[in-house]
Order: C-alpha cells, then sequence, then structure tokens
C-alpha cells in the first residue's frame, strides 16, 4: 500500500512553532532544518520531517529514534526494519511525502513562469511537444511543471534515475498522456494528485493507488 501525505509549512515559518516542532524530529533532521539560511527553507526541511514522523508512528515508531543509512542508490533507509520505502519532496511552500512497501517516488512542484530552455535539456521530444503546443503561457508553464514533477516522482522510484539523463526518456507522450516508462521488475504507474498551484506526481506500483491520508 502507498499513503501520500502533504502538508503547507507556513505555520513554520514563525519562529516559536518551529523550535516546538523541532523538538520532536531526529538531531540529524534537526540539524539540516536549521542549516537553511532562510525561514522559507527550514520551514520546508522540517515540514519534512514532521511528514516522515506522521507517518512512522503507524507502526508505533518515532523519527526522532530512527537510525538513518543509505542504500546503494544514496537513497536514505532505515537499516533493520520492516520494508519502508519513503520518498520526500517539497516546493513553494508544501512538503510532501509517499510511503511504501515498495521503492516510491513522489514531487511536488509550485506552478511558476517556466524556463523553457530546460526543456530541451531535460524533455524528450514528446514531452517538449506537448508542452510547446499550449494555448497560452500559463498552460505552458503548467505543462512544463507537470512533466517535471512525474519525471522526478519516476526518478525517484527508480532509484538510479537520478544518474539517468532526463531526456533519454519521456513520461509524457505528445497529446499530454502519463506513461511510466518499463525499466522496472512490476509494472509502475502515475497518480497525479490536485493540489490548487502545485504539480503533484506520485511513482508507485501498478494497481497500488496512492491514498492521500492527511493534509
Amino acid at each position: 500500500m502507498t499513503e501520500v501525505t502533504r502538508i503547507d509549512t507556513k505555520k513554520y515559518m514563525e519562529e516559536p512553532c518551529f523550535r516546538r516542532a523541532l523538538c520532536d524530529v531526529s538531531p540529524m533532521r534537526r540539524e539540516k532544518a536549521e542549516s537553511y539560511r532562510f525561514a522559507k527553507d527550514r520551514a520546508l526541511s522540517l515540514g519534512a520531517a514532521v511528514l516522515l514522523d506522521g507517518a512512522l508512528s503507524g507502526y508505533g515508531l518515532r523519527e526522532k529514534d530512527m537510525t538513518y543509512d543509505k542504500e546503494k542508490n544514496g537513497k536514505p533507509c532505515f537499516p533493520g526494519h520492516f520494508p519502508f520505502h519513503f520518498s520526500i519532496s517539497h516546493s513553494g511552500t508544501m512538503a510532501a511525502l509517499a510511503v511504501s512497501d515498495r521503492p516510491v517516488g513522489c514531487d511536488i512542484q509550485i506552478e511558476k513562469e517556466a524556463d523553457i530552455r530546460l526543456a530541451e535539456r531535460f524533455f524528450a521530444p514528446a514531452e517538449r511537444a506537448y508542452v510547446e503546443a499550449a494555448s497560452d503561457p500559463g498552460e505552458r508553464d503548467r505543462r512544463f511543471f507537470r512533466c517535471w514533477a512525474l519525471k522526478e516522482s519516476f526518478a525517484k522510484a527508480l532509484g538510479d534515475g537520478l544518474g539517468r539523463p532526463m531526456g533519454s526518456y519521456a513520461v509524457v507522450d505528445e497529446k499530454g498522456r502519463a506513461i511510466c516508462p518499463a525499466l522496472f521488475e512490476i509494472p509502475y504507474a502515475f497518480t497525479e494528485i490536485p493540489v490548487p498551484g502545485y504539480s503533484f506526481a506520485v511513482c508507485a506500483p501498478a494497481g497500488d493507488i496512492p491514498i492521500l491520508t492527511r493534509c
């Protein structure tokens, strides 16, 4: 089963709220959150930790008590525990988390004015055609970040995908239909979750429809 959570982290930009929540996360997450210069980035980092703590609590665990390690591909994990795969993303003021008993990827992107030049470098021809066919600049930007979120969620689920040239595969065809490249041992599929002003995508085993458990 794949569970997805998201949180608006604006409240953590207020110092008292930030400090209170900081006490409930691990030293590693605390140090990471405090390392950022700007309150917005500190809030995003802390929000991701809060979501992870909430997911672990469903198994009777706390994030602050966990020992982190890394898989061979560099993804963070909790060694010696049950199959617990997770993927974290944040953008704008929103933090998101997907957890599953199998590899999973999620990505959230705030929709803003896009640097379309990046499409030439990172998008496959079909994706570029989909973006360029937009009827107006706002729709073009929305399509750009939709493709970006889908590609990032796929790369995170695949594990080694972040080292694979992003332009070497397509996650959207010319008509805008999401397609998951067949690079997993079992079929995977995309789920796109509506969040106003954002593109939010989850890549998980096909048939395992992500459940949004909390906002």
